[in-house]
């Protein structure tokens, strides 16, 4: 017999790093006595003597079978569901049944006499749910169709896990087309292609063609110098940071949050209160994450919601249907570098009480606390206290695009006490912090029907300071305007573009806002508007200075990070068009809120109960995603990626600093 091999380096992968592993093609021919057959054999591997690929090369595609693939939020593919019965890692029965062979059936190794050396890759052959594709020296290459994962099938050989693909179509052959694998213990589909590698023995480093990344045995081709990245194997220079916002279209105060970006994904499955795949479950705890709603509908809370996980990112328009609404007590923030968009918060009076007893609900829909906050499109309304607010200390906090509606006023819940004697509250945004100084800009939003603080901002401390930025929000029926509130060591705001336009419940405070002496108020104004007139028509008049009451300081414009201004007319119209949750999909209170502006109707309430309540919220289809990584299938497949890996969410494929999740979750933001 005569056997030719040639050992060809090879890339298994166009996107991917370089891979070099021996590609050998083997020709068995007949012997001397005639009684061999001309056999030829090819594949991917080390010492191939007997896998056949028919009707194409390597790598021509065809999709792999990836039946069980995990939703799990972990990268490199997930953890899988499927049925892992059969084993096979260490402690398991791999290595049991079955005589040390190749994949021709012949012995292989040398050794002293006639005893030949022990074969690792034996243990994989003898499994009975594995199969060993090709052996060679310190290198084995298998396929599992058990689950395992190929760190378990490398270990039953006493070999490291080296690299991972999908099977190509049972062939025993990578799938070329699809991104390579992540070898984490468990992170396996129902069958994969496996490369173990004996440390560096059998394997050969190649950087060839790649500057960057793996070597193709574990190890590292090179790192990318200083302000440069690498993606393909290649390096590239590094997205400018300051052009990388918390998402495309953040502005202001907290624009650079980094919110739940290159972490885990987590799903929110029930509206139920608590429990697993719940809003409660996943907002505590600690690292980065992304929270997305496989669901649609109204969570009702049986207690205030605390979110206390930082760096954290709530995309409420990944929901199916109408979004989401959350309902019954104050959700409150207290962590750091948290991004919330497209979310509706409505606490409400659910849980009043019939008699005095001293357990007044008196929290806010929403609460702020914690430095880097960026709050878009959301809508809150039906505050006890009032309806969005910062907490005891804040800074780096942007509001923007959102609707802050309808505090309640009698609810005979104020502090802490069922009071019905008590005249009222009703109230918009107060943010004042208790410790330490604050920053904050609020643009683009709608204050309706407030009796009060639209908005007010302070401090409570002589020897604090605050810088505010109020640009661009429109002041409807809101009897006492924006003012200011407490004591502070400097107080310094941009009022700019806003449009003040009276409504029902306006009578005689005609000012936009208001300083007080104790507060020090330096102030800037600009192209503000008031429209008094009640005449239906949206017809506001720049009075300068004479919109501003109180004792003040004029300054000029503060310095603080940009937010795109508009003229106030033209804030008005992106208002009513985009402001609040899902404006493409306003639920029923929303609608009713733009609606009574245009009309000029409105009120003070009491209750949620006397404008409809909550109404009812679209449930809509499940949105398939196949991974489990947040991004939707259809999506993935558009963009090319692969939606039976998790592992690509995070990864950068137009080096624009963005992930693919976020540039997804901005997708679906912006539809």
């Amino acid at each position: 017999m005569c056997e030719i091999v040639l050992l060809v380096t090879a890339r298994l992968s166009p996107k991917s790093s370089p891979i070099v592993l021996p590609l050998a093609l083997v020709i068995a021919c007949a012997d001397p006595a005639g009684e061999g057959a001309l056999s030829a054999g090819s594949g991917i591997g080390s010492g191939i003597t007997g896998a056949s690929i028919s009707g194409g090369s390597v790598g021509d595609g065809g999709d792999s079978d990836s039946e069980g693939e995990s939703d799990s939020d972990s990268g490199g593919g997930g953890e899988s569901d499927s049925d892992s019965s059969g084993g096979g890692g260490p402690g398991g029965d791999a290595s049991s049944g079955g005589e040390p062979s190749s994949s021709s059936g012949e012995p292989t190794g040398g050794g002293s006499g006639d005893e030949p050396m022990a074969d690792p890759c034996a243990a994989i052959a003898a499994h009975p749910s594995w199969e060993l594709c090709a052996s060679g020296e310190g290198t084995c290459t298998a396929v599992f169709s058990d689950s395992a994962g190929c760190a378990a099938v490398c270990a039953a050989a006493g070999m490291s896990c080296a690299q991972v693909f999908e099977d190509l179509d049972g062939l025993c052959a990578p799938d070329l087309n699809r991104p390579e694998l992540a070898c984490a213990p468990g992170s396996g589909h129902k069958s994969d292609y496996c490369v173990c590698t004996a440390g560096g023995e059998g394997c050969e480093p190649s950087c060839e063609g790649a500057s960057c990344g793996p070597d193709g045995c574990g190890g590292v081709c090179g790192s990318c110098p200083g302000g440069q990245i690498c993606n393909g194997g290649a390096c590239f220079p590094a997205p400018d940071p300051e052009s990388v916002m918390a998402f495309p279209g953040a502005e202001g105060e907290g624009m650079r949050c980094v919110g739940g970006r290159g972490g885990d994904v987590y799903h929110v499955t029930t509206l139920a209160d608590s429990g697993a795949g719940s809003l409660r479950a996943g907002v505590s705890g600690s690292g980065a994450r992304t929270i997305v709603f496989d669901v649609a509908g109204i969570i009702t809370l049986n207690s205030p919601l605390v979110i206390s996980r930082s760096e954290l990112t709530i995309a409420g328009q990944s929901a199916p249907g109408g979004g989401i609404v959350i309902r019954g007590y104050q959700t409150e923030v207290k962590a750091n570098d948290v991004v919330i968009r497209h979310v509706r918060f409505r606490a409400g009076d659910p849980k009043k009480k019939k008699s005095k007893d001293g357990s007044g609900f008196t929290e806010d829909s929403l609460t702020l606390q914690g430095s880097c906050i960026i709050v878009d499109h959301v809508s809150a309304s039906w505050g006890i206290d009032e309806s969005l607010s910062g907490g005891s200390s804040f800074e780096d906090v942007t509001v923007q695009y959102s609707i802050i509606a309808e505090g309640l006023r009698k609810t005979c819940l104020f502090h802490g006490e069922y009071d019905c004697s008590h005249p009222g509250h009703s109230m918009g945004s107060l943010f004042k912090p208790k410790t330490g100084d604050s920053n904050l800009s609020i643009h683009h939003s709608l204050f309706f029907s407030n009796n009060n603080r639209n908005p007010a901002i302070g401090a409570y401390e002589s020897g604090q300071s605050q810088r505010a930025d109020l640009r661009n929000n429109v002041i409807y029926n809101c009897p006492s305007p924006g003012y200011v509130s407490g004591q502070t060591k400097k107080l310094e705001l941009n009022y700019v573009g806003n449009y003040l336009i009276f409504g029902p419940s306006n009578t005689s405070s005609t000012h936009m806002f208001q300083g007080e002496a104790a507060s020090k108020l330096h102030i800037f104004q600009k192209g503000n508007l008031r429209d008094l007139n009640k005449n239906g028509a949206f017809d506001g008049k720049d009075d300068g200075w004479a919109a501003i009451k109180g004792t003040y300081t004029q300054a000029s414009e503060f310095s603080m990070r940009p937010v795109t201004t508009h003229s106030a007319k033209e804030a008005l119209e992106l208002v009513l068009a985009g402001a609040g949750a899902l404006p493409w999909a306003r639920d029923s209170v929303d609608l009713r809120i733009i609606k009574a502006l245009k009309e000029g109707k409105g009120a003070i309430i009491d209750s949620q109960d006397d404008v409809g309540g909550w109404g009812t919220i679209d449930a809509g289809q499940k949105i398939q995603d196949s991974d489990g990584d947040g991004m939707s299938d259809v999506w993935e497949l558009a963009r090319g990626l692969d939606p039976n890996f998790a592992g690509d969410r995070n990864g950068d494929d137009d080096l624009d600093g963005y992930t693919n999740l976020e540039e997804y979750l901005d997708a679906r933001a912006n539809p």
